[in-house]
């Protein structure tokens, strides 16, 4: 009696697990002989049977995660083009030689190259539909006496912009093909996805990091045409996450028929650094057909502050400061304007925080009002020091 209550108590304990405390890697189907009453059952390797297999486990109680290898597998249809149409043995692991490394047979240790990240992906979707609830990529190795593969080349020449040198030639050679190889499983692990369009406020980006290990945060770069890169923002990050997470940044400071290049760097804690694509936003020439003022920009200010609005038609215009208590602080004659949006830095009208003596105004409350034409419009800012 004592031996089957407690055999009964072993059932009920392991049905329905809710936390992760132990667990095991299996490459089988559920079996009542390997059942070692764990939380979770690492289900190993993505082949046509992993649906099923996943499935024998979960039916039986456990947490189901998967593990597939990131640097070698079964990845031969996209060696040998059935993927995508072209082949890839490029981007195989090779060495000085010639050789491509090899876990046996024509299963290659891989460079991580964007093209295999995205093969990769494909991949993970049949386990995430299946609702696992973590991937674990194991092994990301790359073999020190590799690094001459054309795939190896190619990134190397993205990643540093230079032709690339023989890993062997010399210390400094072989520290920089060490810190590409870090850095290209850093990327195939975290992917840095960036779009941007045109706002009224301006051009939105948006970027998403697929998780995030020991990240301070991400830069933002521009140029027009015909310019250089500029940093232009940075923007904090969550700093460690296994979810996704999304961010938006608005530059104001773009002018209508302007077209513009943007990219984002990811900064983690030891320096690394990490760049998404780069982007290209046409900031579209807008006619309003209205007149209004729009909330002043940063609002509260510490210094400077711009001041958007609209203009249904040509008109001469000019924006008044006042303070709290309804005195004249400052007048911006902005003259005649043509209809249009007047909302970037470089077409709204700026204040500086100073007055018609040259004098930096205090804290506090302000009033700004837009005369255009017979339009007139109010609109409240603060000023903290």
């Amino acid at each position: 009696m004592d031996v089957m209550l407690a055999l009964g108590m072993s059932m009920i304990l392991f049905q329905g697990r809710t936390e992760e405390r132990t667990c095991f890697q299996v490459a089988h189907p559920y079996d009542a002989r390997i059942d070692i009453r764990s939380d979770v059952a690492i289900v190993y390797g993505i082949n046509p049977s992993l649906p099923e297999r996943l499935k024998g486990w979960k039916e039986h109680g456990y947490i189901t995660h998967l593990m597939t290898g990131v640097a070698w597998g079964g990845y031969q249809d996209y060696l040998y083009g059935r993927f995508d149409g072209e082949e890839h043995l490029d981007d195989a692991q090779m060495d000085r030689e010639g050789n491509r490394i090899s876990h046996g047979g024509d299963v290659y240790y891989m460079v991580p190259t964007k093209p295999f990240t995205e093969y990769l992906k494909t991949l993970l979707k049949v386990p995430l539909d299946l609702d696992v609830e973590a991937i674990h990529l194991e092994e990301p190795e790359f073999w020190v006496r590799g690094g001459y593969s054309e795939g190896f080349k190619r990134e190397w020449r993205e990643f540093y912009g230079t032709e690339w040198v023989d890993p062997e030639s010399s210390e400094e050679a072989f520290y920089k093909a060490s810190k590409l190889k870090q850095f290209l499983y850093y990327r195939s692990a975290e992917p840095l996805i960036l779009s941007g369009f045109p706002s009224r406020d301006g051009v939105l980006l948006r970027w998403e990091t697929e998780s995030e290990i020991s990240n301070v945060g991400f830069v933002v770069y521009r140029r027009d045409e015909g310019g250089g890169y500029k940093r232009i923002k940075f923007i904090s990050s969550v700093g460690n996450t296994a979810f996704p997470t999304s961010y938006t940044f608005i530059d104001r400071d773009v002018s209508p028929g302007g077209t513009y290049y943007y990219y984002v760097e990811s900064v983690d804690i030891s320096g690394m650094r990490r760049e998404s694509r780069v982007i290209r936003v046409r900031v579209p020439v807008e006619e309003s057909n209205r007149f209004a003022l729009l909330q002043s920009y940063p609002n509260p200010f510490n210094s400077e502050v711009w001041i958007p609005y609209e203009l249904g038609g040509e008109v001469p215009v000019v924006i008044e400061i006042y303070d709290g208590v309804g005195h004249l602080v400052r007048k911006l004659d902005l003259g005649l304007q043509p209809g249009g949006r007047y909302v970037s830095k470089l077409r709204s009208g700026y204040w500086d925080g100073r007055d018609m003596d040259g004098n930096r105004v205090a804290s506090g409350v302000y009033y700004y009002v837009l005369r255009a034409g017979s339009f007139m419009a109010i609109g409240k800012m603060t000023i903290i020091k």
